[in-house]
């Protein structure tokens, strides 16, 4: 019997935990640097992205509010160069994250910012792009090749924007040195929290094989829980091809659990007593309606779900700010999974021209991309 095929995904899966140190070893004095040099000329942040890195922007805008004070939003590409764009000016940053630096609305949008007088920085894991010729600066991410769908790149960008929102949070005076200290900390030792969250993989792969007949499947989760959800939902769509859906974890109950269908795959990222009580309150009634429900929670968080009717995953404790870059995860190896016993290809999407989609969204194809 032939071995199973050792697919790039999963391999670019495990190899984060290295991609993300390398990348705060490398960019972490620049990140530093420019958190002190624009504190006192940014009134605005904006991150641009398309796919992966425009759903990245929403955990790092938290981190932007949260420990920096300032106004900070997700704009997919298009819709900036389209609406927003207008509005941008000197005292703005824009913040244009493209894996491979060619995604044509992203590079447009910081040749718009730029030329409306913005700070323009380019996240970006290709140093010699059409990207990085449009922008002020750039930090570059360490992940090597992505040869599959977005993973070890969009955790070493997410990581790399923390260290920026907490740095420019402290030259700003926004957060202590008290806690700007702890969460630096927090922040070096991702690495580690990321190879417990490896530890899941036979839990996610078990999992997978229950509701691999399953066709429709839901993410919700709270602040930077919804991060994490957005990111479930846009692994599940690209390595299965199968339908999936991300919700704020308050419009689950306004609008989308009129949906749900008895037996429906519901997956709750909880990861924090912050929003963890209302996490319950909706787990509750999803499984009252007969949803199949798995959540995510740290330890700390255990005893409190012991009543709910949900299977639940312990994943490793890390402060709720940071919780993206560990509880995804989970999320990317049940998508694997899925993928697999869905008799799927989890690198390329199965009766899609690769070719023809990369002419669409980039500026030339990708290398390694143009073949099956």
């Amino acid at each position: 019997m032939s071995p199973a095929p050792r697919y790039r995904f999963i391999e670019e899966v495990y190899a984060q935990p290295t991609a993300v140190a390398a990348t705060l070893a490398a960019e972490t004095p620049l990140a530093d640097g420019l958190g002190y040099a624009l504190a006192h000329r940014a009134d605005r942040v904006t991150l641009v992205g398309c796919g992966d890195p425009h759903v990245l922007g929403y955990g790092a805008a938290i981190a932007f509010w949260e420990w920096a004070r300032l106004p900070a939003a997700a704009v997919e590409g298009l819709e900036f160069c389209l609406g927003v764009a207008p509005t941008v000016g000197r005292r703005d940053v824009v913040i244009a994250i493209s894996q491979s630096g060619r995604t044509v609305p992203v590079v447009q949008a910081a040749r718009l910012a730029r030329q409306a007088g913005a700070f323009t920085l380019a996240v970006t894991n290709t140093p010699d792009s059409p990207l990085t010729e449009v922008v002020d600066g750039t930090l570059h991410l360490h992940g090597g090749p992505t040869l599959s769908f977005p993973t070890q790149t969009t955790t070493s960008a997410l990581a790399v924007l923390y260290r920026l929102a907490l740095s420019l949070g402290r030259a700003r005076g926004a957060i202590s040195d008290d806690d700007a200290l702890r969460l630096h900390a927090a922040l070096d030792a991702i690495p580690d929290a990321m190879r417990a969250a490896l530890a899941l993989d036979d839990v996610m792969r078990d999992i997978a094989i229950r509701w691999q007949d399953k066709t429709h499947f839901s993410f919700i989760g709270g602040g930077p829980a919804y991060a994490t959800a957005l990111q479930g939902e846009a692994k599940l769509k690209e390595t299965s091809q199968t339908r999936a859906e991300a919700h704020p974890l308050e419009e689950f109950a306004h609008l989308h659990i009129f949906a749900l269908q008895r037996g429906d795959p519901l997956i709750v990222i909880a990861p924090s007593e912050r929003s963890g009580a209302r996490a319950r309150d909706m787990t509750r009634v999803a499984a009252e309606y007969g949803a199949d429900v798995v959540a995510q929670v740290t330890q700390v968080d255990v005893e409190a779900w012991r009543d709910i009717a949900a299977r639940v995953v312990v994943t490793p404790t890390i402060p709720d700010a940071l919780s993206p870059l560990a509880q995804v995860i989970p999320l990317q190896l049940i998508a694997y999974h899925l993928a697999l016993v869905k008799g799927r290809h989890p690198d390329r999407p199965i009766g899609f021209d690769n070719a023809a989609l990369q002419r669409l969204v980039y500026a030339a194809t990708l290398p390694g991309w143009d073949a099956p």
